[in-house]
C-alpha cells in the first residue's frame, strides 16, 4: 500500500513549470542499496524512501541524487514539495490595480540638486478606473 499511496501522490503534482517534470523510473520495496543510488545518480534523480533503511556505502559519495527518507509519509512529501518549490523560479503575477492616462507632463525643478539646476519630469495622470496609490 505504501508504494501506491506515493505513487498516486507524486501523479497528482502540479508543476507550474514547462521546464521540470518528473517520471517514476523504479519502484521497489526493501531498502536502498547502493546500485539504486548509483543509477539514480547518473540520471539526476530524487529518491523518496519511505519506512525503509538506507544502506550507505563509505566508498561512494553521490553528487547528483538527493535522497528523501521519513518515517512518516506526511513529512516525506513535505521535504520533496519544499525541494521542488526551492527549485522553481517564482512565479511573477502582476495585478492590475488601477488605469490611467497621462495628460501631461510636468518639470519640477529637485530641491536636493537645485544648484545643478536638475529638474524631474512628472506626469500629471487621469484615473480611468480603480486606484492608483502614491508609493513613494
Amino acid at each position: 500500500g505504501s508504494i501506491e499511496a506515493l505513487e498516486n501522490y507524486l501523479y497528482q503534482i502540479v508543476i507550474p513549470n514547462e521546464e521540470y517534470y518528473f517520471q517514476i523510473i523504479g519502484k521497489d520495496i526493501g531498502p536502498l542499496h547502493e546500485q539504486i543510488i548509483r543509477e539514480c545518480d547518473s540520471r539526476n534523480c530524487y529518491v523518496l524512501c519511505f519506512n525503509v533503511p538506507i544502506k550507505k556505502s563509505h566508498t561512494f559519495k553521490p553528487k547528483h541524487v538527493r535522497i528523501f527518507d521519513s518515517n512518516i509519509i506526511f513529512d516525506l512529501f513535505d521535504k520533496f514539495i519544499e525541494t521542488l518549490e526551492e527549485r522553481l523560479a517564482p512565479i511573477e503575477q502582476h495585478i492590475l490595480c488601477g488605469r490611467a492616462y497621462v495628460k501631461e507632463v510636468f518639470e519640477v525643478k529637485d530641491k536636493e540638486k537645485e544648484a545643478q539646476n536638475a529638474a524631474v519630469r512628472v506626469a500629471g495622470c487621469v484615473v480611468e478606473t480603480g486606484k492608483i496609490k502614491y508609493d513613494g
